[in-house]
């Protein structure tokens, strides 16, 4: 009987340690980093469970590498979209924030170019399994979009809850323009921030069906 096992394709230890150093350095906050793991490993909650998010971001990286590489053949699909989805990565939002940003982004691009180097040198193993790779990352993102979105409406809504309760109408007033141009925002109604007209004043205007609408709040 012939044992294809010794012809299993398998993932280059140095693209392991790659994968470490792309979701070491792709974030600076914790949250996000958070938020990101938890999207791409949303079908895998025993893996999700045994990270230790209290921990630094290289400690939790490490981690999640050392699980993917005790059981491979397993966690195979998975491992491979995150090198894929880190690899497409040309911008880092949550980097360029920071005031060492730019810094930051440099690292990051380096790691990601080492990855991608990696990735290309993969082609066989990738090859065999990209397509349920990809659909597992497209999920993954729908997912944390989804959780982000949620995330910022419950921040509107406290902010909603302190601005309301604010002692000076002027700061509420001028408060609540914000908050309205930022909730516009979240639901894409390309808002426009409060302006002035001869003896008006417009909180706020955005756009719906591509019908342009004006708010005066009372």
């Amino acid at each position: 009987m012939h044992d294809d096992s010794d012809h299993r394709k398998t993932i280059n230890p140095s693209a392991y340690l790659a994968l470490v150093e792309g979701l070491t350095h792709i974030f600076w906050n914790k949250d996000p980093f958070e938020l990101y793991l938890r999207g791409m490993l949303k079908d895998h909650s025993e893996l999700l469970s045994r990270l230790d998010f209290g921990a630094t971001k290289r400690e939790v990286s490490g981690q999640l590498v050392n699980l993917l590489r005790a059981n491979e053949a397993r966690y195979l699909d998975v491992t491979i979209a995150l090198m894929l989805d880190i690899a497409a990565m040309e911008t880092f939002p949550n980097l360029t924030r920071q005031v060492d940003g730019d810094v930051m982004a440099v690292k990051a691009r380096a790691a990601v170019e080492e990855l991608r180097r990696w990735t290309a040198k993969q082609q066989a193993v990738i090859r065999e399994h990209e397509a349920h790779a990809r659909l597992i990352a497209q999920s993954a993102k729908e997912a944390q979009d989804g959780r982000a979105f949620a995330q910022s409406h419950e921040g509107l809504k406290q902010r909603f809850l302190l601005m309301h309760g604010a002692g000076d109408p002027h700061k509420r007033g001028t408060a609540f323009e914000g908050f309205l141009n930022d909730l516009f925002a979240l639901y894409d109604l390309e808002p426009r921030a409060a302006y002035s007209l001869a003896r008006e004043q417009i909180d706020g205007a955005f756009v719906f069906n591509t019908d342009h609408y004006v708010l005066e709040a009372n």
